[in-house]
């Protein structure tokens, strides 16, 4: 002890101050140590909690961005099936109309020709009648006496058909 004491420690103020020392940190701990730890704690398992919160917000986006590529890529599918249809349609009609003009323009040809050939008959009958007038005038004037008209216009009928 008189070596403590010719260093200038005290044996009874040592205790003494490791007794207040023991004491202080059980003040501490009872009263600093157990509310900090639990700060601490609630600390730690917030940003736990916000980084699983983090976690699974992130997972979301992942899964909407996901949702969202595969809609727009269906909506796209469906876009170019729509437009396909429509121009599939849009040929569908075209050749139809271009069928139907065309079937008209064969009709209006074909009464056309009709018309042209029943024209034609007409005229080719007129001219028969006519040359036979002139044939029957021709031939009284060379004859120089009428002829039996019944007898001699079908005779001469008969020969321009064979004509």
């Amino acid at each position: 002890m008189e070596l403590l004491n010719k260093l200038g420690i005290h044996p009874t103020l040592l205790i003494a101050q490791i007794i207040n020392f023991i004491i202080l940190l059980l003040v501490l701990y009872k009263f600093l140590y157990n509310p900090i730890l639990k700060l601490l704690k609630k600390r730690q398992d917030k940003i736990v909690k916000s980084l699983d919160d983090a976690k699974q917000i992130e997972e979301k986006l992942k899964k909407a961005e996901k949702d969202y590529d595969q809609k727009m890529a269906e909506a796209r599918k469906e876009a170019m099936a729509v437009l396909s249809e429509t121009e599939k349609q849009s040929n569908k009609q075209k050749e139809e109309s271009v069928q139907k003009t065309k079937e008209e323009v064969a009709e209006i040809i074909k009464k056309a020709k009709e018309q042209i050939t029943q024209e034609k008959e007409k005229i080719v009958e007129d001219t028969k009648k006519e040359i036979a007038d002139v044939v029957m005038l021709a031939i009284e004037k060379t004859v120089g006496k009428e002829m039996n008209d019944k007898i001699d216009k079908k005779m001469i009928e008969k020969t321009v058909k064979d004509l």
